[in-house]
């Protein structure tokens, strides 16, 4: 698991400093819910599916996801960012992080 871990890490760093694709956010934000957070198989998940109303994350695993991102892409996330608008989904979360204003 830590192995993983480094690569995605590295990874999503790699890809943040180097404006990614909304493809690659979304796969490695993907990735890292899959093999840290959620609890369930996640065998079809895509995206697109609420993080918390499916079960798929809590308050806790949400928190861990703010910090992965903070951490691989340097930057700090402004509390009043955290709103469902912008973390209710992946797909919503690699919006907000297209943002040029985060």
């Amino acid at each position: 698991m830590i192995g993983t871990r480094i690569l995605l890490q590295t990874g999503f760093s790699l890809i943040l400093n180097n404006k990614p694709s909304n493809k690659k956010m979304k796969e490695s934000i993907i990735q890292f819910i899959k093999s840290e957070i959620s609890n369930n198989k996640l065998e079809d998940f895509h995206g697109d599916e609420m993080l918390f109303d499916s079960g798929i994350i809590d308050s806790l695993g949400i928190m861990r996801l703010v910090s992965f991102i903070e951490k691989e892409s340097q930057k700090k996330i402004p509390y009043q960012d955290l709103t469902v608008e912008n973390f209710s989904t992946v797909n919503r979360i690699v919006d907000y992080l297209s943002r040029d204003s985060y």
